[in-house]
């Protein structure tokens, strides 16, 4: 698997993709700007960024399994390597499971979704919020029309917020009592975080959002998009918020994403080849060589294991 993995990624990126010219942009954008650095910062922000979800992992699964920090972010680099493979990255529960007991590994995934939900949240609400701020330029309101569509996306914000931590009083509803009864085990799971455990949970997630954030304009920069730190923000969350509602898999996303960025952003600028370039980039970055990463991972371990039952 590890292998294909490789093979995969590497045909991806550099056959399919048209790396070399990519690259050849990079380096003529570097020469003219002197931006080297920001390449060197988006890298080690990728790592920052999983360290962090290696973090929130670690803290959803306490509850059943006491998991060191450098086994939860490799876990999360194999979970990124299958996930590379599966419509909206689903496959990253089973990479994450395998560092785990057989026993708990249900209660693991469910665990994950509660991770995945806040990371869904804090992409919904700025999502939804930076879109009734942008509306105008998409669509053909009033300005009171815009401020009605404002104050609704501030509301369903804060209904959000206010329901996340609370997620566990939809179990008792009665709707759910057959499900408790029959899966008591599943349903604690759920149940079993406390309100400043969710929010801490919700904040990882947000912290990982700006620094997803941060990377794209990073990047934007280096590639010759000059706009406004607050276009840079508001479209990027919208770009995200679309990529989270639109199903697809990690290995096509790549023309989907830069076509998205594209729309999203061609009123603001011209740099057509500018935001493409930038959106290859962070997929790169952030899921192409972590999914690499991943797969090497598995071959230690493969080999690590071999060995020791030899």
């Amino acid at each position: 698997m590890s292998f294909l993995s490789l093979a995969f990624i590497y045909n991806r990126i550099v056959e399919r993709e048209n790396f070399e010219t990519f690259i050849a942009f990079i380096h003529e954008k570097i020469t003219a700007t002197h931006a080297g650095y920001y390449l060197v910062v988006v890298a080690l922000l990728m790592f920052v960024n999983y360290g962090i979800e290696a973090m929130k992992w670690k803290l959803l699964i306490s509850h059943l399994s006491e998991l060191k920090l450098l086994k939860s972010m490799q876990a999360i680099f194999l979970g990124t390597t299958i996930s590379f493979f599966t419509p909206n990255r689903v496959g990253e529960f089973a990479g994450r499971i395998l560092f785990l007991q057989a026993r708990v590994r249900i209660q693991a995934v469910l665990s994950t979704f509660v991770g995945s939900i806040s990371q869904l949240l804090a992409t919904i609400v700025l999502g939804i919020v930076s879109i009734s701020l942008f509306a105008r330029y998409y669509l053909d309101i009033s300005s009171t029309q815009q401020t009605l569509l404002f104050v609704l996306s501030i509301l369903v914000s804060v209904f959000l917020l206010w329901f996340f931590p609370r997620i566990k009083n939809v179990f008792s509803l009665k709707l759910f009592s057959r499900l408790r009864t029959k899966y008591p085990d599943y349903i604690n799971v759920f149940e079993s975080y406390t309100k400043r455990e969710l929010w801490n949970i919700f904040g990882l997630s947000l912290l990982r959002y700006i620094i997803f954030s941060w990377q794209y304009i990073l990047l934007l920069q280096v590639c010759g998009v000059d706009l406004p730190l607050w276009i840079f923000a508001i479209s990027i969350s919208i770009i995200f918020f679309l990529q989270a509602i639109i199903p697809s898999i990690a290995f096509t996303e790549l023309a989907f994403r830069g076509s998205l960025a594209v729309l999203v952003m061609h009123k603001f600028t011209y740099e057509q080849n500018g935001i493409i370039a930038a959106s290859f980039g962070l997929w790169l970055v952030n899921l192409a060589l972590p999914a690499a990463i991943g797969s090497l991972m598995f071959l230690y371990f493969k080999f690590k294991n071999k060995n020791s039952e030899a």
